[in-house]
């Protein structure tokens, strides 16, 4: 029997022509265990069948948590999916899902666990088992400590002692990460990583060592090789400006703090921007290089990597 009582989270998986993997992702979530969810199921107006298998693979269940399936009325993109789903999300604690990931059976229930151990933490995130197109595991670094658990504050990430590293697609978040901002500007290409600087500017992500999700590697997606090459990335850095713009105004950080933030904006998407032009087909440009080179996001196993490939490709 589902429970009248406000649900301990919200498990929002997005969809978006997800059809070959639709009727597993459901069965993931809808087996979810720990206290009852509200689980929504959405998918951003699919061409390719999409939302009737999630349908399908919903009806008749009977379990404890609160399923809502919905499809929009027009393809919103990915920031706009996450801004209506946010909105309807019921609980205080919103775990996101790609429509082609699996969540292991206690994602949720540990995620509120550390959060409630946590009150500092604004998000949780896990590793990743990662899996190809047809469920096979894909190779993956063992955690040194894999039972550990390592808490990220904005002062590492400024100083370089943190970074962005944990998995988004395995994420819970607070609500006030979604409120205190508002929602994502729409041409914002991804959620994981400015969703991640907000928490860490109210307070601290926790990163546990063990997986959270069976995250399956496609050839076309955003987090894919051709997926970043084509990825608007100053379009995330002004969703960054716009964010650290907003804490300062709300005394969230200093103006010490969110002139530190800002530099390392500019500098992360400077850095990506670089290994777009460095990673793209054909020979690396000397001025790129020397750029590369020099730029302190860069790391010294990159350098080293794009000083070989220029090297090799450089005309006698």
């Amino acid at each position: 029997m589902i429970s009248s009582e406000p649900p301990a989270a919200t498990l929002a998986v997005l969809f978006y022509n997800h059809k070959a993997f639709v009727a597993e992702t459901v069965r993931a979530a809808l087996a979810q265990e720990g206290p009852p969810l509200q689980i929504i199921l959405s998918d951003d107006a699919s061409p390719d069948g999409t939302f009737r298998i999630v349908q399908e693979a919903a009806a008749g269940y009977d379990g404890p948590h609160r399923v809502i399936c919905r499809r929009n009325a027009a393809n919103l993109g990915l920031a706009d999916h996450v801004n209506a789903l946010m909105a309807l999300a019921e609980a205080d604690v919103v775990l996101l899902a790609g429509g082609d990931d699996l969540p292991l059976p206690d994602r949720a229930a540990r995620s509120l666990a550390l959060l409630g151990a946590h009150p500092e933490a604004m998000a949780v995130s896990f590793t990743d088992e990662r899996i190809d197109a047809e469920g096979r595991p894909l190779p993956r670094p063992v955690p040194a400590d894999p039972d550990g658990l390592t808490r990220v504050t904005l002062e590492d990430v400024l100083a370089g002692n943190g970074s962005f590293r944990s998995s988004g697609a395995s994420r819970a978040i607070r609500r006030p990460v979604w409120e205190r901002f508002g929602p994502l500007a729409p041409d914002c290409p991804t959620e994981d990583t400015t969703l991640a600087l907000r928490a860490l500017m109210l307070g601290e992500i926790l990163v546990s060592h063990r997986p959270g999700i069976r995250y399956r590697v496609l050839p076309r997606s955003l987090s894919s090789a051709a997926g970043l090459q084509a990825m608007k990335l100053e379009r995330i850095g002004a969703q960054y400006e716009a964010d650290i713009a907003r804490a300062r105004q709300a005394s969230i950080l200093d103006e010490a703090t969110a002139a530190r933030a800002q530099a390392w904006a500019r500098q992360t998407i400077s850095a990506r921007l670089l290994r777009q032009r460095l990673d793209a087909p054909g020979r690396i440009a000397l001025s790129d290089l020397l750029r590369a080179l020099r730029h302190p996001r860069l790391r010294r196993r990159e350098k080293r990597r794009y000083l070989r490939r220029f090297l090799l490709r450089r005309p006698d």
